[in-house]
């Protein structure tokens, strides 16, 4: 219901900002904008920022909407905090590629992306290719979200398979399983509060609507448990202070998708309302420095940047 409320007031002093066609005026911090929209992506999946909230990149899957296409066109763009594509094409570098990449972490200088069957690490100043872990005998084509759950240690969600593995990204990489059993597995959120992994799964032909679950890591068997069955077409997922567990869902395929908030305590599901619609809203980020969620819209080629306050 907040979400609504805060459209309310929202659609009175909202002004959309889509880049290279700037007018101009006042001068606002990026803190200080209202909703805006970057164009110009192939088919973004995902955001991620780097630790000084400065460097913010978005994985482009290419031109065409082939998740699982070993196809090479697949790029990530470099993209200012207050909303200009600094370099479209900024990695990889050299004689490097990426085929379909999606879900990103950054820790320290490195950022790590899924790339169909691998997990990919590059040095985010001179561009590297510091990491590349194989995982193609799992048989899976779809490595989807990726998560920071410890020193040296992510999660990465195996969409078509229906698995989440434990990823070390120490000296000798290697990776071994963690759940399985869950349909059309997608976003990934670890708060290291409770050390709960808070799952979305988006549904597919065995099961057409995703549900909202939880592993709990500090259990001596961490297994998964769904909270919330039969939600939606559920791809990003983060916490997000003062809406609860905040996820985006795609609804169907060439309809608006829309942002839901789930309070774990009641399973109460509440859409969050935003500006405009959003065709294929995939991974999305919470900046908590200006409190902004950057929504991939997968479908259109773009990203908005949401206020979430």
């Amino acid at each position: 219901m907040k979400g609504f409320i805060r459209n309310g007031v929202l659609l009175l002093a909202v002004v959309v900002v889509v880049f290279g066609c700037v007018k101009e005026g006042k001068k606002y911090s990026s803190c200080e904008r209202g909703p805006m929209i970057i164009e110009g992506f192939s088919s973004p999946e995902s955001v991620a920022s780097d630790n000084k909230g400065k460097m913010f990149f978005v994985s482009n899957v290419g031109e065409e909407l082939l998740p699982s296409t070993k196809d090479g066109d697949g790029f990530i763009s470099l993209v200012t905090k207050e909303g200009k594509i600094k370099e479209l094409k900024y990695l990889p570098a050299g004689d490097e590629f990426l085929d379909a990449p999606k879900g990103m972490v950054v820790v320290g200088k490195v950022l790590y992306v899924t790339d169909i069957d691998r997990v990919v690490g590059y040095n985010i100043k001179n561009r590297k290719k510091v990491f590349e872990l194989d995982m193609s005998s799992e048989g899976s084509l779809f490595l989807n979200d990726l998560v920071v759950v410890g020193k040296d240690t992510l999660l990465v969600s195996a969409t078509d398979i229906g698995k989440i593995y434990i990823i070390n990204t120490g000296k000798e990489p290697s990776y071994e399983l963690l759940a399985g059993g869950i349909p059309y597995v997608n976003g990934l959120y670890f708060d290291p509060h409770s050390s709960m992994v808070f799952v979305v799964s988006f549904g597919g032909e065995e099961k057409k609507i995703g549900d909202i679950g939880v592993i709990d890591l500090a259990s001596d068997k961490a297994s998964y448990k769904v909270l919330k069955k039969d939600v939606g077409q559920l791809d990003g997922v983060a916490l997000i202070p003062g809406y609860g567990i905040v996820i985006s869902d795609w609804v169907e395929f060439g309809k608006p998708g829309r942002m839901l908030a789930f309070t774990p305590a009641t399973g109460e599901v509440d859409v969050v309302s935003v500006f405009g619609q959003i065709q294929g809203p995939a991974d999305f980020f919470y900046d908590p420095s200006c409190g902004k969620v950057w929504i991939p819209r997968m479908t259109e080629g773009k990203v908005q940047i949401e206020n979430f306050r």
